[in-house]
């Protein structure tokens, strides 16, 4: 537990993670937590080790089930277009 300015208790909840999902529902990939970036409709993101680049085609907050988790589902297609992935070396 923590506590805010007041000296009140707050509950440690995890956040909630983002789910990538293609247009036939199953998981491409996730990330442990919210992703903080602007999406829009035509996006165009790679998800490692894919070898295509995807098209973001929707998304929404989905509250989970017994038999699912909660999170956010990005749902994206697949593009005939090869992924760039950009490589650093120190």
């Amino acid at each position: 537990m923590n506590e805010n300015k007041n000296g009140d208790e707050l509950m440690n909840v995890p956040e909630p993670p983002t789910f990538f999902v293609d247009t036939d529902g199953q998981i491409l990939g996730s990330a442990s937590r919210i992703i903080s970036a602007t999406l829009y409709k035509g996006m165009i993101v790679t998800i490692h080790p894919y070898k295509h680049e995807y098209k973001v085609v929707d998304w929404n907050y989905h509250h989970g089930h017994s038999d699912e988790h909660e999170g956010l589902r990005i749902f994206l297609e697949e593009t005939d277009v090869p992924a760039k992935y950009l490589r650093y070396e120190l």
